[in-house]
């Protein structure tokens, strides 16, 4: 350690010092622990009644976010999903690319625009793009005949 350093810390820690033994000498509690209200984490709670699961599942199934079950619920998001898959509810994944960008990302393929260029684009993975693409038909990726051959293959010289 460097002097100018080890004298700062030397100084922080006599001070430190000071003061619990300040604060032990007046009675006070030195550290205050929050409860689980004031950290923001939810408290455990006793199992759920089969009366509970059938209400969580079927909020669930009527599109209510996990978050917002895990709140009104006093549990874990976990919980909520633990739950609603027992009792056989399962929600389809929402797509996060809108109709508008796969008829935008169709365009540009037709275009003739690759895929991980369309990808850059419109801030999708390549992988994205090409899902969506063979959703609509279009896309079949490279055939293994095609004579495109692997990166490996041109570096080698094959």
């Amino acid at each position: 350690m460097s002097g100018d350093y080890a004298n700062k810390l030397s100084t922080t820690v006599s001070c430190l010092d000071q003061l619990m033994m300040s604060v032990t000498r007046e009675n006070v509690d030195p550290v205050s622990v929050p409860t689980a209200v004031e950290s923001g984490s939810r408290p455990r709670r006793k199992a759920f009644t089969e009366e509970e699961i059938k209400r969580l599942s079927a909020d669930y199934a009527a599109g209510v976010s996990v978050e917002d079950l895990a709140t009104e619920y006093r549990c874990h998001r976990a919980t909520v999903l633990k739950y609603t898959a027992q009792a056989g509810v399962h929600r389809p994944k929402k797509s996060r690319v809108a109709p508008e960008q796969v008829a935008e990302i169709i365009r540009l393929y037709e275009r003739g625009v690759g895929t991980g260029d369309i990808g850059r684009r419109l801030g999708f993975t390549t992988k994205t793009v090409r899902r969506r693409l063979k959703s609509a038909g279009i896309y079949e990726g490279v055939p293994q005949d095609s004579g495109v051959g692997r990166m490996s293959d041109l570096v080698k010289g094959g």
